[in-house]
């Protein structure tokens, strides 16, 4: 895959189109289509508006192709089960594969949970589907 297969794919799972993606780095849309047709490779003003507006896009993934899409963030926790005793701190901080740690309360909860999202700062989001939940 190359850089502007990975520019496509990444715009992609962000769910923006190509417009939203030029307007959010504040970069011409022309200038994105030179880059999908292959008659220009993205400049290094590029890399950095997107590594300005998406920071927990690996650059080392867009650039070479080398790791996964995102870095490992991390996001404040919030209660899976509100009505706990347990104290929570907004300076508490998980990683991604951490958020699901007790697949046994979650298991035995009268409540069934249909997906769970994630929103960042940095606009990109990341929805986990009954799929992890199960044993």
């Amino acid at each position: 895959m190359n850089i502007s297969e990975r520019i496509i794919l990444l715009i992609e799972t962000l769910k923006l189109s190509p417009t939203e993606f030029a307007e959010k780095i504040n970069v011409q849309r022309s200038g994105l289509s030179h880059i999908f047709s292959g008659r220009n490779k993205p400049s290094l003003e590029f890399i950095e508006k997107t590594n300005q507006i998406f920071p927990s896009v690996n650059i080392e993934w867009l650039i070479f192709g080398k790791g996964d899409m995102f870095k490992d963030t991390t996001v404040t926790t919030l209660p899976l089960f509100p009505d706990e005793k347990t104290e929570y701190s907004n300076s508490m901080r998980i990683k991604d594969s951490e958020i699901i740690s007790d697949k046994k309360k979650i298991q035995n909860s009268e409540a069934f949970i249909e997906k769970v999202l994630f929103f960042y700062k940095d606009g990109s989001f990341k929805e986990y589907s009954p799929k992890l939940f199960a044993e």
